[in-house]
């Protein structure tokens, strides 16, 4: 299947959306190239089980909306006036007067993807299931970055299946997202974003999956009372509010960055998330949750004494404990489990230098440096690092150092690790030129602004400071503390058209809080843009409520209903 969807990636480039005809090619691309698997997997004797795609169609807004073609002058003007509206309505949860806006800008243009997910948000709320699907399902449809399946390819899957003789798991189907289907919406309670499952998701594709497959393995499926509940499955995959915290922590990574920046929800749902992720990390460190987390552990591995992945989590559970002895001795279990790997190498290492070890960290990492590729030493250097500023041997880091980039001179993460450790052992100067170095060489590199400006602001050099974040503001966009940093600065040097545009990014590039749109709404509203100016006062009534702050959501309430009356 894989030409068939690097064509859907392909044209996502060039924003294809809808029914444009040149998705044909893969849609037949996609049915004929599964069909010739299925056929191979049976010619080999092997049962084959096909599943549809389920998607996220309730809480994923469209990642972009593109108006159809030939739409202009009075047309486009008379859009704008009732989609501005029907936004600001549907942010607020006005039912009534969003759903009429909205059906207005939809009549104009029916190809805006954006619309028909408000719409369907709207119907969804009233409580009108069937109306409120239609158009979810005809926003994904629309959505120019198709990063969602659509039901084509489910239609594909079906008929393979029906055709060749394949089982069929019709997750679109049970999963709410087929346009035919009778369950709930598919959306937050089943994935994280647009297509990723949360626990409760994959529970519920597993399972099925399972009960599909049962009876081609042992003859006859389960009964019902034999298979693994959603708890019990949990605590056999080590699965607990610690590993939870983990999942949320490498999905916030992601989540942050395009094309998720584009969507109608992003300041929400990063509120959203990292109050979340802050809670979900508290109760994970919670001593009773890390007791419950070692024990379902401790039973998991009793069970099932040979798989690495669940040494890898028992010895993260250590870590947090505080227990190093106990997490190295679960490291070195899971690398006994499975292939060498310079990435656990590493950790070892960095556990032995903790613990004082550093003999054996260092003849350790001098064996694995040996036989490793260029990647692997990569992967290697944090750990070095590490040996090296716990014993103070700055000098012998140095040179290492000097070799690894000698050797790989592209690899600006190993500078980057050398200012960190000369820094840690008090050489700024030396920490200094490594991190313009990389900025020189990369200024979108995060990791080496911030080393930068952190060194400078610890040194008293304010002024550099503050000229290396204006510096960055057009080469780290997705930068938000960068971004917050500079709207500082820009205000207090009287730049407020800067420092708009620099809270306007920051609302792009990571959670902000609800202060932050009330600057951005006054300042548009002083420029007399009174659309935009009520659309943030709206974000900003969302996020107090999200914050719990009851005055400032009443405040904000007054003060919108005031400037709807006033739009135009």
């Amino acid at each position: 299947t894989g030409s068939g969807w690097k064509g859907m990636a392909t044209f996502s480039e060039s924003a294809v959306a809808g029914d444009d005809p040149r998705l044909e090619s893969v849609y037949s691309n996609f049915e004929r190239n599964l069909r010739d698997i299925v056929d191979a997997a049976r010619s080999c004797g092997a049962g084959v089980v096909l599943s549809t795609v389920a998607c996220n169609l309730r809480d994923c807004p469209p990642f972009l909306s593109v108006h159809r073609r030939g739409l202009g002058g009075a047309e486009l003007e008379s859009w704008s006036h009732s989609f501005n509206r029907g936004r600001i309505d549907w942010m607020l949860g006005d039912a009534k007067d969003g759903k009429r806006a909205l059906s207005e800008a939809l009549a104009i243009d029916p190809q805006y993807a954006d619309t028909a997910f408000m719409l369907g948000s709207l119907e969804l709320a009233s409580g009108d299931v069937k109306s409120a699907r239609s158009h979810l399902v005809q926003a994904a449809h629309w959505d120019a970055l198709r990063f969602r399946p659509d039901p084509r390819i489910n239609a594909a899957v079906r008929r393979v299946a029906s055709e060749c003789g394949a089982r069929l798991v019709d997750a679109a189907d049970f999963m709410g997202s087929d346009p035919a289907s009778s369950a709930p919406v598919a959306g937050r309670d089943l994935l994280f974003e647009h297509v990723h499952f949360d626990w409760n998701g994959n529970y519920a594709l597993a399972r099925a999956l399972a009960e599909a497959s049962a009876p081609m393995v042992g003859g006859a499926s389960p009964a019902i009372g034999n298979w693994l509940d959603s708890g019990q499955c949990a605590e056999a995959v080590g699965y607990t509010a610690h590993e939870r915290a983990s999942v949320l922590e490498h999905l916030r990574t992601i989540v942050q960055k395009p094309p998720f920046t584009n969507q109608l929800t992003y300041v929400p749902d990063q509120a959203r998330f990292a109050a979340q992720f802050a809670a979900q990390s508290k109760s994970s460190r919670d001593p009773a949750a890390l007791m419950e987390a070692g024990r379902v552990l401790d039973t998991a591995v009793a069970a099932d004494t040979e798989n690495p992945a669940l040494a890898i989590l028992r010895q993260a559970c250590y870590n947090v404990r505080g227990d190093l002895a106990g997490s190295l001795v679960e490291l070195r279990r899971a690398e006994a489990l499975q292939p060498r790997s310079a990435a656990l190498e590493a950790e070892e290492a960095m556990k032995l230098s903790r613990l004082g070890k550093y003999d054996e960290a260092e003849q350790l990492l001098l064996s694995a440096h040996e036989r490793a590729s260029t990647s692997e030493r990569a992967l290697l250097a944090p750990a070095f690092a590490e040996l090296y500023t716990r014993t103070r041997r700055l000098s012998e880091g140095q040179a290492f150092f000097a070799s690894e980039i000698e050797r790989a001179p592209r690899d600006l993460s190993l500078v980057a690790v050398r200012a960190r450790m000369e820094r840690l052992c008090g050489e700024t100067g030396s920490a200094e030129r490594d991190y313009r170095a990389v900025l020189a060489s990369e200024p979108s590199s995060e990791a080496a602004l911030e080393g930068l400006v952190d060194l400078l602001q610890s040194t008293g050099r304010l002024e550099e400071s503050e000229k290396e974040s204006v510096a960055a503001e057009s080469f780290q966009p997705g930068n938000a503390s960068n971004n917050l940093r500079a709207s500082v600065i820009h205000d207090r040097r009287g730049e407020t058209d800067k420092s708009i545009l620099m809270l306007l990014a920051a609302e792009r590039s990571g959670p902000v809080s609800a202060s932050v749109e009330v600057r951005i709404a006054k300042a548009l509203l002083a420029q007399g843009d009174t659309p935009e100016g009520a659309l943030h006062l709206a974000l900003a009534r969302l996020l107090a409520e999200a914050e719990g702050n009851g005055r400032a959501v009443s405040a904000l309430g007054e003060a919108i209903d005031q400037l709807r009356a006033s739009l135009p």
